[in-house]
């Protein structure tokens, strides 16, 4: 999850060879989200160029503590509604729903709105 604009995915499956080149990865997915919400590639790239290494952090924003628990439990709420549906997790519609989930300590309300007015500001 990001902090300011509360833009977040999941990442599901992972492996213990993934962690290895997590970095990597996080940009990668970061990316296929991104253009999967519609946000054109030159903002994407202008944006992976700002950003740093990925890295695990503990948070002391029980704000933000509070939101990444409640979209991790949307997941798999979704997943598992999914799997029963269709026999499919979706996790590419289940990343697109949990950015359309109103998140009220953002001033537009909405991730992936929050996400594309940060990238334009870039």
């Amino acid at each position: 999850m990001n902090n300011v604009t509360r833009y977040n995915f999941v990442m599901y499956g992972l492996k213990k060879a993934d962690f290895n080149r997590f970095d990597q990865l996080v940009k990668e997915k970061i990316t296929e989200n991104l253009l999967a919400e519609g946000i054109a590639q030159t903002l994407i790239e202008k944006y992976l160029q700002n950003i740093g290494e990925a890295t695990y952090t503990e948070t002391s924003d029980r704000s933000i503590l509070s939101q990444m628990n409640d979209m991790i439990w949307i997941a798999q709420y979704d997943m598992d509604r999914n799997m029963r549906e269709s026999n499919e997790l979706g996790i590419d519609q289940v990343n697109r729903f949990l950015n359309d989930y109103i998140m009220t300590k953002l001033p537009q309300l909405y991730p992936r709105q929050a996400m594309l007015e940060a990238l334009e500001n870039l």
